[in-house]
């Protein structure tokens, strides 16, 4: 039991750090993000920020998804515009320079490598150098 408690919480760490990297630089790209979801499925927790992203925690702690306002999701529900600020809608996904929406993608898969050079970075200063007696034996 301890052990698929604790891959849960790994997978949720990566999922939260992956995740978190497209979110950053949505934002930094002026994105409106509408939800940063840990876990898919029912929602358990929601809550709301000032800028209107709700952080929502599913029942189903398999993966993550950020979901970001696109000219795709207003097409499909146009009545949506109406929840949404002039800034926002011009803001859309795809009226970003290919280069921010590039960097929105590479943006995950980036932040866990740099979580992984940190992890390997802090485990290698941890391990010490073996004493010169440990050595000779």
């Amino acid at each position: 039991m301890i052990t698929i408690i604790a891959f849960l919480i790994l997978l949720g760490v990566l999922v939260v750090i992956h995740e978190g990297g497209h979110f950053f630089v949505l934002r930094m790209c002026k994105v409106h993000v509408d939800r940063f979801s840990v876990g898919m499925g029912p929602v358990i927790y929601k809550k709301k920020d000032k800028k209107g992203t709700e952080f929502a925690l599913s029942a189903l702690p398999l993966g993550g998804y950020v979901s970001y306002l696109s000219k795709k999701a207003l097409d499909a529900e146009p009545e949506m515009k109406k929840n949404f600020t002039d800034e926002q809608l011009d803001n859309l996904f795809e009226t970003k320079p290919k280069w921010q929406r590039a960097a929105v993608m590479f943006a995950g898969p980036l932040a866990n490598f740099i979580l992984a050079v940190i992890i390997f970075t802090l485990s290698l200063i941890h391990i010490s150098e073996p004493t010169r007696q440990e050595a000779i034996s």
